[in-house]
């Protein structure tokens, strides 16, 4: 499974989060999958919860290797992320729970993929 690594800073009330696959950490093995069946997207778009307070991001699919690093950020001057900064840290949390969780299922679903396709056939005539 690839190493993620998230960086987390706020700068003039912008909460943001950047994703990123550590370098050297996707395997051989996940390459090749990779290579012979695709790459999984993801969304990083749901409604999410944390502490009583829900809110949605839109729908936003991005490719697992491809489009990373990903960079998602949270205005907190505005609702629902300007709840304070201990709820506000609770809701980025959430998503950051969310897109590990997404990121893992994909990784999960695409190594059960088996090539039954591949190889050697032979037809008597």
């Amino acid at each position: 499974m690839p190493v993620l690594s998230e960086v987390n800073s706020i700068n003039d009330k912008l909460w943001t989060v950047t994703i990123s696959i550590q370098p050297g950490s996707l395997s051989q093995a996940d390459a090749q999958l990779l290579a012979k069946f695709g790459e999984p997207s993801i969304n990083t778009g749901a409604t999410l919860e944390s502490g009583g307070l829900a809110y949605t991001l839109p729908n936003n699919y991005i490719r697992v290797v491809s489009d990373m690093p990903y960079i998602q950020t949270f205005d907190s001057s505005t609702a629902p992320f300007n709840q304070g900064f201990s709820n506000t840290a609770l809701q980025v949390n959430a998503f950051i729970t969310y897109f590990n969780a997404t990121y893992l299922a994909a990784f999960v679903a695409l190594r059960t993929n088996v090539d039954t396709w591949s190889g050697q056939s032979l037809v008597t005539i």
